[in-house]
């Protein structure tokens, strides 16, 4: 990631960590996952079915923790 834009990228990251918890079988859990979208408006976005822990969430959460180390 381009250094320049570390700033946005972290203030957009500050709410991730609230969805991130241990659950009780001991694994991560990430809640609120948007389970798969096409291009829409933002209506539609705020409208897709949610779950906890689908991969679509799990594999942002990871990259973006990588990146974010890396830019410091």
């Amino acid at each position: 990631m381009d250094p320049a834009f570390g700033p946005v990228a972290q203030g957009g990251y500050r709410g991730v960590p609230a969805k991130v918890s241990i659950g009780p079988d001991g694994r991560t859990r990430i809640a609120d996952v948007v389970i798969g979208a096409s291009v829409g408006d933002a209506r539609y976005y705020l409208e897709c079915p949610r779950m906890d822990n689908d991969f679509h969430g799990l594999g942002v959460f990871l990259i973006t923790n990588v990146e974010l180390r890396s830019s410091r």
